[in-house]
């Protein structure tokens, strides 16, 4: 585990090897398996004209195997859902020139039967209100890859609470990649979130999380609320590293380039004693731009260090962990027409350092 000289290596579908520089003394090391796409169990063409034959209205499959093992490609299909509820080694990638979906989320839950071993690559989402990619409990190994996505949030609702997501996951979570993506999020709904992996009520702590080389781009018009370009709340070891987050208000809104939070201590104190709050996180070599009319906050980190145990009163204790934060090399450009703060945290046992702010 890194100390304040450590720096983190992670390797998506590779051995990871060790890398030293003059400023390098600990690595740690997360491995997200590699998936093989070349099996020939099942392969399906979807389009709109034959949706039907494959799912059903709720956008479960009717004919695909519940084990898993096929690749569906997407030709265009519109205001249609794919849910993937359990299997390995499944496969949801564009038709060579196509793979456009409007209106619609792939959703990925494990929390009947686990999700293993699956990859999402190349669509291009053109969503009004609906979030292009939802992941939930008990999936592991998963890749989201060189994706599109476009949401235009509000129009649905403008009540003072509503959000909306380009990625969306929540949950048990276990070697996700979310790389070289394009996700940008418009319109008037309170709370908007490009990239966002939260826990709450999950059973464990999301883990091994890499978050690299998306470019991100948000413009909201809501009245008041929350912009948020990356949110994460009780992960274990992530790397965020080489975003491009572009966040912009015109109105009374929050903007976040990225947060890390922590809602453990709630959960803890609630009964759940399978969590802890965040530790072993790299954020490194992001650029961020952020402009609103009120509050700006570059990169934020919130963090208890619970892990798991409670006093005599039942709450969850504090300052038990080993947090192992590193903030590095980032570049922040920020404006704000009411305040702004470029690096903070309510957290220790955090590194800051060659950040241009």
């Amino acid at each position: 585990i890194p100390t304040v000289e450590g720096i983190y290596n992670i390797s998506a579908g590779f051995e990871a090897t060790e890398v030293y520089n003059s400023s390098v003394s600990e690595i740690m090391v997360l491995t997200v398996n590699p998936i093989n796409d070349t099996h020939d169990t099942n392969f399906i063409v979807l389009s709109d004209d034959n949706y039907f034959d494959y799912f059903d209205s709720e956008g479960i499959s009717t004919v695909l195997s519940p084990s898993g093992n096929y690749i569906i490609e997407i030709d265009e299909i519109n205001n249609k859902n794919i849910q993937i509820l359990s299997g390995f080694n499944i496969t949801i990638r564009a038709k060579e020139g196509s793979g456009i979906i409007n209106n619609g989320t792939i959703f990925v839950n494990g929390i009947d039967d686990d999700v293993e071993s699956v990859i999402i690559s190349g669509l291009t989402f053109n969503n009004t209100d609906d979030t292009a990619i939802e992941i939930g409990e008990y999936v592991s190994d998963i890749n989201l890859t060189k994706n599109n996505i476009f949401v235009d949030g509000g129009s649905k609702s403008t009540g003072a609470y509503y959000s909306v997501y380009g990625i969306n996951a929540n949950g048990f979570i276990t070697s996700m990649n979310i790389e070289d993506n394009n996700v940008t999020v418009v319109g008037t709904a309170s709370y908007s979130y490009a990239i966002q992996l939260g826990a709450y009520d999950a059973s464990s702590n999301p883990r091994d999380v890499i978050i690299k080389n998306n470019v991100i781009v948000m413009n909201g018009t809501a009245r008041s609320g929350m912009i948020e370009g990356i949110y994460l709340d009780w992960v274990i070891n992530a790397l965020v590293e080489n975003n491009n987050v572009d966040l912009c208000s015109i109105n009374d809104v929050y903007v976040y380039g990225i947060q890390i939070a922590d809602s453990s201590y709630l959960s803890i104190a609630e009964g759940n004693t399978d969590i802890m709050s965040p530790h072993n996180i790299l954020i490194t070599s992001n650029n961020f731009t952020l402009n609103s009319e009120y509050m700006v906050y570059g990169i934020t980190v919130l963090d208890y260090g619970c892990d798991s145990s409670v006093n005599e009163y039942g709450q969850a204790k504090r300052n038990m962990l080993d947090l192992n934060t590193t903030i590095c090399d980032n570049i922040i450009d920020a404006y704000s027409g009411r305040g702004l703060l470029g690096i903070v945290g309510n957290t220790y046992n955090m590194s800051v350092f060659g950040n241009n702010v």
